[in-house]
């Protein structure tokens, strides 16, 4: 008969804690293993993340001088029955509780109210078909997006060419982007081109 393990029940049950207690030791954070210290937290009252305990509030405080010449101060004391006057004014200075949305996200939401029937077909569910219009939109956005700011480039471009002398001024940008042009430069080309047409027939 071979022995596999020769070392005695009381041996192994002992090596198996020593093993654990190794594990638990190396699985502490660094607060649970510096407890005096203290841990980290966020701060209300100054804004900062620092260690236990957090800071005292301080409120306003007013000096009187009294009928002897002698300066008493008295400290105000905000309303306790108030998130600010528990917490402080600072701490919801930073941004609003219902921030009013962008523009960017305004023309979002219009267009994905605009392409959900489309997906409202093919969907089961509304929240997919929500969530598919959301997608289309925002491509649609940023290529839209992309065009005019490739097209401005280039406009910027042109300008620099002329002020520098390289190119003869009135070289406009050919609207490769996708751009549709205004409606007044479509009808001045018209104008254009039908006046071009008029005297070709007269010669």
């Amino acid at each position: 008969m071979i022995r596999i393990n020769v070392q005695d029940p009381k041996t192994l049950a002992g090596n198996r804690a020593v093993a654990n207690a190794v594990n638990a030791l190396r699985a502490r954070s660094f607060s649970e293993r510096h407890q005096e210290l203290g841990k980290m937290l966020n701060c209300y009252v100054c804004d900062r993340r620092h260690r236990e305990p957090a800071c005292t509030p301080k409120y306003y405080e007013i000096e009187y001088i009294m009928m002897d010449d002698s300066v008493k101060t008295f400290e105000m004391v905000a309303d306790q029955e108030t998130r600010k006057g528990v917490l402080g004014a600072a701490v919801f200075a930073k941004k609003r509780i219902l921030p009013h949305p962008s523009k960017k996200k305004l023309q979002l939401v219009q267009l994905t109210q605009q392409l959900y029937p489309q997906h409202a077909v093919y969907f089961p569910q509304p929240e997919d078909a929500m969530k598919e219009a959301r997608k289309e939109a925002r491509r649609l956005l940023k290529k839209k997006r992309n065009a005019r700011r490739k097209l401005k480039a280039a406009q910027q471009e042109i300008a620099r060419s002329i002020n520098f002398g390289l190119i003869k001024p009135g070289f406009r940008v050919v609207n490769i982007h996708g751009t549709p042009p205004s409606r007044n430069i479509v009808l001045l080309r018209r104008k254009k081109q039908d006046e071009r047409t008029k005297k070709n027939k007269e010669t």
